[in-house]
């Protein structure tokens, strides 16, 4: 008997739940995404630990994809105050072992890498669901309609179409709509590249202990400026953020003013602010981005429907762990879902997925934001109370054995699925 499973949605970790199917003798997949090519939202991201096991647990090859595209192992994360009356201090700072590094890797060049391996007739471009049905014979089949007005019969959908998630609506149907969409968060940020040499002079004047490499966030009271170093790079990346007012109804971008930045990064940051505004202010067209994060679902599944990554937990990004947790999402579903030999083991392989990563996502939406109000306005804050917050956190998220909590939910699954029968 042949499992049909339709992902709908064209991103990174819909990408890493194929591979994890590709090999089940009695399942097949089809991959739906709405607009007419495959592109990344955003830039670069970072995998931590959890997502490199990931990788590797569900193919050796994939554990390799972040070297080979390019990726930049974080040796060092360093957080310090910007502004303030300890302004130039330590907070803290954490070295990761070799084994349990994050590594940035660039959206684009992961996702292209990730449909090497997907057969080309797996992947539907330009499909954008429209309709979601319970078949009316005897299959208890969905059947999806697109706006193209072409439709299908399948037996399990996965919604992994990411922030502004239509298969949400489907699976939450308790809810009213305008509590699944996307919530306003007040926070902001805006992305430049600096040369490496210069970001380097600018940290070595406001900053008492010399830094080379690694990321590095600069506290303030209203705003937050970030870098990431790595010896071989011409460039460093740097991030500044900041609260802004937002509603439901804001746009996704604005410009940004001198004004608007001299009013978040003032004098109280000396020569490295006036270097970050004044590189910003040099871009053709500036511009600021609102960040947005969804309420903590009550469940990632509704009997053969099931959400994974953005769709189900998405975050601010102050956790840098959003791809992180989809990957974890894609490794989990996919182990559970090798072990489905029945369409009627679909509801229950779904359920435990659910029980597997549901807390686990609230924890990184509710901390995102927290991290967030600590990292933007805690310049005040004493830094060793920094650190008490962000390391306590990051050790819960990413200090995990992947392999041992795959065999725990597979456990958990034989054993339901068994008495079932």
């Amino acid at each position: 008997m042949t499992i049909n499973i339709s992902i709908i949605g064209g991103g990174v970790a819909g990408f890493c739940l194929a591979h994890a199917l590709l090999k089940h003798p009695e399942i097949t997949f089809d991959i739906y995404e709405k607009h007419d090519e495959i592109r990344a939202i955003g830039q670069g991201l970072l995998l931590q630990s959890t997502a490199r096991q990931s990788l590797r647990l569900m193919d050796p090859d994939l554990g390799s994809y972040p070297e080979e595209i390019g990726g930049a192992e974080l040796k060092l994360w360093t957080v310090a105050m910007g502004e303030g009356p300890y302004r130039g201090q330590l907070s803290h700072q954490i070295s990761y072992p070799k084994h349990e590094r994050p590594i940035g890797v660039d959206r684009t060049k992961l996702m292209s890498k990730l449909l090497q391996k997907i057969p080309k007739e797996r992947l539907h471009t330009g499909k954008r669901v429209t309709s979601v049905k319970d078949s009316l014979n005897s299959s208890k089949r969905y059947n999806i309609q697109f706006d193209d007005g072409t439709s299908l019969q399948t037996d399990a959908i996965i919604g992994a179409d990411g922030l502004r998630s239509y298969i949400r609506h489907l699976v939450i149907q308790e809810w009213p709509a305008d509590k699944l969409v996307p919530r306003p968060s007040g926070l902001w940020d805006g992305r430049i590249l600096i040369p490496a040499a210069r970001a380097r002079a600018l940290l070595k004047d406001h900053i008492s202990h010399p830094l080379t490499e690694g990321a590095v966030m600069l506290v303030g009271t209203k705003g937050n400026i970030y870098f990431s170093l790595h010896e071989d790079w011409e460039y460093a990346a740097c991030i500044v953020a900041g609260w802004k007012e937002q509603t439901a109804s804001s746009p996704w971008r604005f410009p940004l003013s001198a004004g608007f930045l001299d009013e978040n990064f003032g004098d109280g940051w000396g020569m490295l602010g006036k270097g970050v505004k004044d590189t910003i202010l040099q871009l053709a067209e500036p511009e600021g981005f609102f960040e947005w994060d969804i309420n903590p679902l009550p469940t990632f599944h509704k009997e053969r429907m099931c959400l994974i990554g953005d769709a189900a937990h998405s975050a601010v990004p102050w956790l840098a762990a959003g791809a992180t947790i989809g990957v974890e999402d894609a490794a989990i579903l996919g182990a559970l879902l090798n072990q489905v030999h029945s369409v009627s083991e679909l509801n229950v392989a779904f359920a435990e997925f659910t029980a597997t990563q549901i807390d686990r996502s609230h924890t990184l939406i509710s901390n995102s934001r927290h991290t967030a109000r600590n990292m933007v306005e805690g310049a005040s804050t004493i830094p060793a109370e920094l650190a008490r917050n962000d390391r306590p956190l990051k050790d819960f998220l990413f200090d995990v054995d992947m392999k041992e909590r795959i065999k725990v939910a597979v456990s958990s699954f034989l054993s339901k699925a068994g008495a079932r029968k």
